[in-house]
């Protein structure tokens, strides 16, 4: 019987996952309560948006929503660039640069008054956030995960539930059971952030804060050598 040997990056862990869902279920509700009713850590609204107010002879408002679109996508492109550039860096994880980079944008953020005319601002932030950390933490225990919205990890719940009853598979029922936790923890989020954007407004996005404060923190934690009968 051989022994190998898994090393698994705190970078995907479950744990990780849980705070960095329910940052961005926290950031869907700030944007929706406070900064128009958008969603801006998901940018197919957007795009239907774009569309309807094209087709609406509407271009100056089409306009709008190509801002946070065009803040995510080149947040995406910013984070792969930084991935290349320190992925071979051992003093620090590079992703751990990404969440502090967040963590910045988040404050200035917070200093973003509520109004109409300026809403589109932090939007556009918190749409380039959502694209840093999307692009940075694709993946939980090995499988593809996404910490910013639900759609694709009610999916792969359902496709676990499925594989696990037609096959009564062990692996399959803990796979699922981390995604309903990242589901739960992105609705826990959303509690979060409904409560304290009523409570202080543009500032209550600071308390978003500590999810990712700690995921920054497990970050540190070395990588764990699991052994495993082949």
């Amino acid at each position: 019987m051989k022994l190998s040997i898994k090393e698994e990056q705190m970078s995907q862990s479950a744990l990780l996952g849980l705070f960095l869902a329910s940052s961005g279920g926290f950031l869907d509700a700030y944007t929706y309560l406070l900064r128009g009713g958008k969603f801006a850590t998901m940018q197919t609204g957007n795009m239907i948006m774009f569309a309807y107010k094209i087709f609406a002879s509407e271009p100056i408002a089409a306009c709008y929503y190509l801002i946070p679109i065009a803040s995510f996508f080149i947040a995406i492109v910013i984070a792969v660039l930084l991935e290349k550039a320190l992925k071979t860096v051992t003093k620090f994880h590079w992703r751990q640069l990404i969440v502090l980079l967040e963590m910045l944008i988040i404050i200035g953020t917070a200093f973003v008054p509520v109004k109409d005319n300026l809403n589109w601002l932090a939007n556009m932030l918190v749409s380039f956030v959502a694209g840093l950390q999307l692009e940075s933490f694709k993946k939980v225990k090995g499988i593809a995960f996404a910490s910013t919205m639900c759609t694709g990890n009610l999916k792969s719940l359902a496709e676990r539930v499925a594989s696990f009853f037609t096959g009564f598979s062990k692996e399959k029922l803990l796979e699922a059971l981390v995604f309903l936790g990242v589901i739960l923890a992105f609705i826990g989020g959303v509690f979060v952030g409904y409560y304290s954007s009523s409570a202080y407004a543009n500032l209550g996005i600071l308390f978003c804060l500590p999810f990712l404060f700690v995921s920054d923190l497990l970050m540190y934690i070395k990588p764990v050598e699991e052994k495993k009968a082949a």
